[in-house]
C-alpha cells in the first residue's frame, strides 16, 4: 500500500490582476487568495511600491506580512490612500 501525501499548501495571488481608486477613497482593500490547496500555514510578505501611484504622495508607504492559517483561503490587506487634493 502506498499512500501519496497529496496535500497542499497552496499559492497566493492577488483576486484582481487590476484595481482602480479614486484618491479621495481614504484605502484600497486587495484581497489575496490561495489556490490550489489550503494545507497547514503560509505567509508572504509584502511591501507597497510606486508604479502609477507615488508612494508618500499617492499612497502611504508600508510593509508588512500576510499570514495564512490551516483552511485560510483569503485575506485582505487595506493600504490607506493620500488625497493631495489635486
Amino acid at each position: 500500500l502506498i499512500i501519496g501525501d497529496d496535500d497542499r499548501p497552496g499559492s497566493l495571488q492577488f483576486a484582481s490582476s487590476s484595481v482602480s481608486v479614486r484618491e479621495t477613497a481614504g484605502a484600497i482593500a486587495l484581497n489575496v487568495v490561495r489556490a490550489g490547496g489550503s494545507t497547514g500555514a503560509v505567509a508572504v510578505s509584502y511591501r507597497v511600491s510606486g508604479g502609477s501611484a507615488t508612494v508618500g504622495a499617492d499612497v502611504a508607504p508600508m510593509a508588512g506580512r500576510l499570514d495564512f492559517g490551516p483552511g485560510e483561503t483569503v485575506r485582505t490587506i487595506t493600504i490607506p490612500i493620500v488625497d493631495d487634493g489635486s
